[in-house]
């Protein structure tokens, strides 16, 4: 399992296609990520959230990497806005 340092956070980042009523998947030249996501692990010193908490955050804060096909992403602690 990947352990952050330095109160960064790994969250498991959901990719959201854009669909219409009838469900045909709309492609899109941005990027279709959301700025929410779930809390996979995080670095000890991370006290404000904990594991499979939902986090919001600004899109630029993250830096991201895929791992077996899924994507996911590191966050500081002072990046993350709220959450659920």
């Amino acid at each position: 399992m990947i352990q952050p340092l330095n109160k960064h956070v790994l969250v498991l980042i959901e990719k959201k296609p854009e669909k219409t009523k009838s469900g045909i998947i709309i492609a899109s030249a941005e990027d279709p990520r959301s700025e929410k996501a779930k809390v996979i692990a995080l670095d000890k010193e991370v006290k404000t959230i904990k594991k499979n908490d939902i986090i919001y955050f600004k899109s630029y804060a993250l830096s991201e990497m895929e791992i077996d096909g899924k994507l996911y992403g590191f966050i500081k602690e002072e990046e993350i806005l709220a959450k659920e």
